[in-house]
């Protein structure tokens, strides 16, 4: 029973980067205009891999109400297999669907305006994993180890870069493109790798815990990396990432780990797993940068009970918290927190295992 427990951790944990979040969320998402006037919210559903089912639903402010599958009414066909992040900037939203090897241009209603195919110099598809925008370019990672620059006017991949194997989450600070290296099961690399965004060239490498897949950019001008360690012996861990020094801190270790940035805070969900990885207890920690402290107090009250709680991702406008929820084998569902932790809705999504959150501006 052990070894099945282990066998079933390792295949769970092989499959993790597909469930992780990326670093162009919430405040570190480019914003071309200031957000406000925020009329609803667009959620991502990963789908079960292998079965084309990931979906888009768009959540409205004003009516209180979900529209389901919102991609597939307006286009007539499905999203994709392993739909993986999205992002929105300045009038369209991008989003890669990993196992399809897409990355799907999608106007603000959600009607597609182009679908461009990733491919290697030897036309062999490349599986796009996260998303980064500044100063008119697109930053894609793709599961082969490239980092790509797309230009937002013609669509055409402009630049690419050999980062390594395992490239996950990317964030952009000054000049620099920081992407998490985490090789390959068993063979974990411990690499954040600095590319200069106007050479587009590996500039430097930073050593963290090993199996990073997370980053993020904080106006701290420090890095916040998450790795995944082993599964086995070496816990999940967030760190805290000087680039000018390469010096890092453990802020936070456990089975199971997520973070989100929004303003001068992180909001982490921290749980315990037991073998199977289900988890056992979950924490929701307030970490500010400013102080470089944790807030005494949850970001969830300790009465509102969230199942299988994944992400948090933060209204810029209302503060409120959508955190999302679910598993690739059940349809997931969004809670929406008000800002004194109390639960003020729950949400049934259209498909399995909702990833990403992106917020709806009238500037936009």
């Amino acid at each position: 029973m052990k070894n099945k427990n282990y066998l079933l951790l390792v295949v769970t944990y092989l499959f993790l980067p597909f469930i992780i979040i990326s670093c162009s969320d919430d405040d570190d998402d480019p914003k071309p205009t200031p957000e406000t006037g925020i009329h609803g919210a667009y959620i991502l559903n990963s789908g079960t891999m292998g079965t084309s089912s990931g979906t888009l639903d768009f959540y409205d402010f004003e009516t209180g109400e979900l529209n389901q599958n919102v991609f597939k009414s307006i286009n007539g066909r499905e999203l994709g297999d392993t739909a993986n992040d999205m992002i929105i900037y300045g009038s369209k939203m991008y989003i890669a669907v990993t196992d399809a090897s897409t990355l799907e241009i999608v106007d603000l209603t959600g009607k597609s305006l182009q679908q461009i195919k990733l491919i290697d110099d030897a036309k062999i598809p490349q599986k796009p994993r996260y998303l980064t925008a500044d100063r008119g370019k697109i930053y894609v990672s793709t599961q082969d180890g490239f980092l790509s620059q797309i230009d937002t006017t013609d669509y055409t991949v402009e630049k690419r870069v050999k980062v390594g194997l395992g490239i996950e989450q990317h964030c952009i600070l000054g000049d620099s493109l920081y992407a998490t290296v985490f090789g390959s099961y068993p063979d974990y690399d411990n690499k954040v790798i600095a590319v200069d965004i106007l050479t587009f060239e590996v500039a430097d490498t930073i050593e963290v815990v090993i199996n990073p897949t997370m980053i993020l950019a904080g106006e701290d001008k420090m890095l916040y990396v998450l790795s995944s360690g082993d599964y086995i012996d070496i816990k999940q861990s967030i760190q805290r990432v000087n680039p000018k020094t390469k010096e890092r801190k453990e802020l936070i270790t456990n089975n199971s780990l997520s973070m989100k940035k929004h303003g001068d805070y992180l909001y982490i969900i921290s749980a315990t797993t037991d073998a199977s990885f289900v988890k056992l207890n979950t924490d929701y920690k307030k970490y500010n940068l400013k102080t470089a402290k944790f807030e005494e107090k949850d970001f969830v009250n300790s009465n509102v009970s969230i199942e299988n709680a994944t992400y948090t991702f933060v209204n810029p406008e209302s503060n409120e918290l959508y955190i999302t929820a679910g598993l690739y084998n059940v349809t997931g569902d969004f809670y929406i927190i008000s800002t004194d932790g109390s639960l003020d809705k729950k949400v049934k999504l259209s498909g399995n295992n909702p990833i990403c959150v992106r917020f709806l501006s009238d500037k936009q």
